[in-house]
């Protein structure tokens, strides 16, 4: 599937794990295809928002959110690439 934004969305069933979602997204062109005035913007924009928090909760409080719960997630940006997955 592919999202408005370029982000390809990649799912598959199994039946290994009944309890469990694993999600894969990934887009192509990451820091390379921002112009130079807004690379630094780019750059710092991933570690400022994971400070603010995900899901717009602070990070002290999604620790709270999600106790009892095994969630991992993890999100990137590359020179060529941009893809979260958990």
């Amino acid at each position: 599937m592919e999202l408005s934004n370029g982000m390809r969305v990649v799912y598959k069933r199994t039946s290994f794990l009944d309890d469990q979602v694993l999600i894969s997204a990934f887009a192509t062109g990451g820091l390379s295809e921002q112009p130079n005035k807004s690379l630094k913007s780019a750059k710092f924009g991933m570690p400022l928002a994971m400070e603010a928090g995900q899901f717009g909760i602070r990070p002290d409080r999604l620790e709270d959110v999600l106790a009892g719960k095994l969630v991992q997630l993890s999100e990137g940006v590359t020179a060529y690439r941009r893809y979260f997955s958990g």
